[in-house]
């Protein structure tokens, strides 16, 4: 990042267009999205750690946990529609998920998560951001920043205590080529 150039291309001799969801805190695990799972990587080899098959609808929302020993998982719903969304927390170790139904909302990503304070960071396209309870029984906050139109990047820190969010902002009234970074 300091140098501001590209010092390493990672290829992997078994995967020809990985869909990379997710890199852990210490960048040496990576999760891709396969035809019926989440495989979680070794960063450099490319080798499978662990293989998260399911039967179910697969996932393009998830978020690893810093120290690369829990998922969070949310199950794809249809837009716009007003059931729940279905999150799953694995731990890496274990084969059964707890499984948690949210409130539906419009457009939910789960961004990044902290499994101490047992608490989701989520985004929309519409720049709306939430903290997401995972005990399944308290409310979700909302969280406004002035002039966020939409998030690219949101993540917790490991006590769930601050965010740190990078999406796109723009002055009331703006027009698109003024929004900033």
């Amino acid at each position: 990042v300091a140098t501001r150039r590209m010092i390493n291309t990672i290829r992997w001799p078994d995967v020809t267009n990985p869909q990379v969801l997710g890199v852990s805190g210490d960048m040496r695990l990576i999760a891709s999205r396969e035809p019926d799972g989440v495989i979680i990587r070794n960063l450099d080899s490319g080798k499978p750690v662990k293989e998260l098959r399911s039967f179910a609808a697969y996932s393009d929302a998830m978020a690893l946990s810093a120290d690369g020993t829990r998922i969070l998982v949310q199950r794809m719903t249809p837009e716009r529609s007003k059931r729940g969304v279905d999150v799953s927390l694995w731990k890496i170790e274990d084969p059964k998920p707890v499984t948690l139904k949210l409130p539906g909302e419009a457009n939910i990503r789960i961004r990044d998560f902290s499994p101490g304070a047992m608490i989701a960071l989520s985004g929309n396209d519409n720049g709306e951001l939430a903290i997401v309870p995972l005990d399944g029984k308290s409310k979700q906050r909302r969280l406004s920043l002035p002039q966020l139109k939409s998030v690219t990047t949101a993540r917790l820190s490991l006590d769930g205590k601050l965010a740190l969010v990078r999406g796109d902002f723009a002055e009331p009234g703006a027009k698109p080529d003024d929004e900033r970074e």
